[in-house]
């Protein structure tokens, strides 16, 4: 556990130099990252954290800390019932992007059409 506080304070002292440079940037991650986000979301430059694998992660924590920081989050990956149901909508009012991956580009029209038939 020391090693994981030390190496997150180190991560995160140069993403900060980095943003810093750069002016303002989003954080990228794959894999399991929730751990971390607390201490991510503290940065002052990010504009927005990316989610290589958001099925890995506890989504509702990382999604209310960056909705409290107004921080988008990007790739979240939900399931075709979530989607179709609108419950994605209600667990996800603002500030996130969704990816839905088909299996067919028949299925990804249908569920577009279906989706979009929910407002």
């Amino acid at each position: 556990m020391i090693l994981n506080i030390i190496c997150t304070q180190k991560m995160n002292k140069l993403l900060q130099e980095l943003l810093k440079t750069l002016g303002v940037g989003g954080i990228h991650s794959c894999g399991k990252i929730d751990f971390n986000v607390p201490e991510i979301f503290k940065l002052d430059s990010i504009k927005s954290f990316d989610l290589g694998q958001s099925n890995l992660n506890d989504i509702d924590l990382i999604y209310s800390v960056a909705r409290e920081k107004k921080i988008p989050l990007l790739r979240l990956r939900p399931g075709k019932d979530e989607l179709l149901s609108g419950n994605i909508q209600k667990r996800f009012p603002t500030g996130v992007s969704l990816v839905y991956e088909a299996g067919l580009f028949d299925e990804a029209k249908q569920v577009v059409k279906s989706y979009r038939s929910l407002k």
